[in-house]
Order: C-alpha cells, then sequence, then structure tokens
C-alpha cells in the first residue's frame, strides 16, 4: 500500500502528487497518471519552478527532475 506525502501544482492542469515507494502521480485537468520514477524510495516533497519544470526529493538524498 502507497501513501501520498505531498503535492504542488502549477495550475488546475498540471498537479503532481508524490509519496512513498516512489510514487509520482501527475493530473493534466482530467486525469491521474502514475509518473515511472525508477527509484523505490519515498519521496516526501514535490515542488517546481512552473509547468513542466518540476522536483521530487526524498529519504536517501534522492532528487528527481521532470522537465518537458
Amino acid at each position: 500500500k502507497q501513501s501520498l506525502l505531498d503535492i504542488w501544482g502549477s495550475g488546475p492542469q498540471d498537479i503532481y502528487a508524490v509519496g512513498s515507494g516512489g510514487l509520482v502521480l501527475h493530473f493534466d485537468g482530467k486525469t491521474w497518471a502514475r509518473v515511472e520514477t525508477g527509484t523505490r524510495a519515498n519521496l516526501y516533497g514535490v515542488h517546481g519552478r512552473g509547468p513542466g519544470d518540476v522536483f521530487a526529493v526524498g529519504e536517501g538524498g534522492v532528487v528527481l527532475h521532470y522537465q518537458r
């Protein structure tokens, strides 16, 4: 069972949620989709500089950067 631990969005059509076991979800205004991260580390925080430039941080110093 995975838990959500933080959420951030640049607007109603660009929302990210992160959580346990490397969970990252993205909401595009219509549906939530899982984002492949390649990690099983718990992710405790998510924040961005705007749409398509988002960072997630977690245990063990894990830092993920999503850029589109």
